[in-house]
C-alpha cells in the first residue's frame, strides 16, 4: 500500500508541474467531496467555477477510495473544500503536502461538530482546536460531518465558500458576493419554512433513521433522533430488541433509510412494528428539494 501511495504522489507531482491552463476567463477549478457541497459552491460560484466531486452518486463516503484519475485531477484544483469524509483522513494530508498551492478549506470552519465515540482507530488531523487523533489503544473520537443537512449551518458553510472563492479568484469577488447574498436569503427562507412546519406539531417529534446522518437537521427543528447505527455497526440482538421497543413506544411510522447504506435492520424493525421504510438520501444533489421531501415524510409519519 505504501509503495502504491508513493507512486501516486510521484505521478501527481509530475502532473502538477506539467503546463497548467491559463486562468484568465477560464472557470475556477474547485473540488469537493460530496454532491451537496457541489450544489452550494455552484450557488455562489455559478458560471465562474468548475466543480469536481470526489465521491460519485451512489457511493458510500465512509468506505470510498478515490481513483488514480480523481487524485490526478485534484492536482489541477485551485480549492479543495474538505468536509470530514473518512477518505479525506487518509489522502488529504498527502495531497496537501504534495500540492501546497491548493487552497484547502475546511467547509465546517466555525461550526461546533458533534462528537461520536468510536472503538476503531480514526485518524483525524489535529492541526485545529477541537480535532483529535486516535489514541494508541484504538479508541478515539471522531466528528459527525453531516452539517450540510441543517440550513442554519449551511449559512456558515456558504460564508466559508465565499471567502475561499474570493481569495482564489479576486477578479470575480463582486459576483461571488452577490451570489452569496442571494443564496443566504434562500437558506433563511428555507430555514423559516421548516421551523414553521415543525413548530405546528404539538406532540413529540420523532425521527428514526438507519444511518446517523440527520442529527444536525433534528437539532435545528426540535426533533428527537433515534439512530439504528450502533458505533458504526449493526445492532446486536439485544440492541435490536431495545430499538424495536423504543420505536413501538414512540409510535414510529416512518423509518428513514439511505441508499448508500444497508437497510436490513430498518426493514426488520419496520416489519415488527408495522412501520414503513422511506428513502432519505443525505447526499442528494437536489439539496433544497431533498430537505423539503424529508421534512414532509417526517411530518407524515407523525400523523399516520
Amino acid at each position: 500500500m505504501r509503495t502504491t501511495l508513493l507512486l501516486m504522489l510521484c505521478l501527481l507531482s509530475f502532473y502538477h508541474f506539467a503546463p497548467q491552463p491559463a486562468y484568465g476567463d477560464a472557470r475556477l477549478s474547485v473540488a469537493v467531496s460530496i454532491l451537496p457541497h457541489k450544489y452550494f459552491v455552484e450557488k455562489i460560484g455559478k458560471r465562474f467555477v468548475d466543480v469536481n466531486v470526489v465521491v460519485p452518486p451512489g457511493a458510500n463516503p465512509a468506505t470510498y477510495e478515490p481513483t488514480h484519475k480523481q487524485l490526478l485531477s485534484l492536482s489541477l484544483a485551485r480549492i479543495y473544500f474538505a468536509t470530514g469524509a473518512p477518505f479525506e483522513q487518509k489522502w488529504l494530508p498527502k495531497i496537501r503536502q504534495s500540492f501546497p498551492d491548493i487552497l484547502t478549506t475546511d467547509i465546517n470552519d466555525g461550526i461546533k461538530l458533534k462528537e461520536k465515540k468510536v472503538t476503531t482507530p480514526i485518524e483525524t488531523p489535529a492541526a485545529k482546536p477541537g480535532r483529535k487523533k486516535h489514541t494508541e489503544d484504538g479508541k478515539g473520537t471522531h466528528y459527525d460531518p453531516h452539517t450540510w443537512l441543517a440550513p442554519p449551518l449551511v449559512i456558515i458553510q456558504a460564508r466559508n465558500i465565499l471567502n475561499a472563492l474570493v481569495e482564489a479568484d479576486p477578479s470575480h469577488s463582486a459576483e461571488y458576493r452577490e451570489n452569496y447574498k442571494e443564496f443566504t436569503q434562500e437558506l433563511i427562507r428555507l430555514d423559516f419554512e421548516l421551523m414553521y412546519l415543525f413548530s405546528e406539531i404539538k406532540t413529540k417529534k420523532i425521527m428514526l433513521a438507519a444511518h446517523p446522518a440527520w442529527n444536525y437537521f433534528a437539532d435545528a427543528y426540535g426533533i428527537t433522533m433515534i439512530n439504528l447505527d450502533v458505533d458504526g455497526k449493526e445492532p446486536s440482538k439485544a440492541q435490536l430488541s431495545e430499538l424495536i421497543t423504543k420505536a413501538r413506544k414512540n409510535r414510529v411510522k416512518n423509518i428513514f433509510i439511505q441508499p448508500q447504506f444497508p437497510a436490513a435492520t430498518a426493514k426488520t424493525i419496520a416489519k415488527a412494528i408495522g412501520a414503513q421504510t422511506v428513502e432519505a438520501d443525505a447526499l442528494s444533489i437536489d439539496w433544497e428539494a431533498n430537505l423539503r421531501s424529508v421534512a414532509k415524510n417526517v411530518l407524515e409519519g407523525l400523523y399516520r
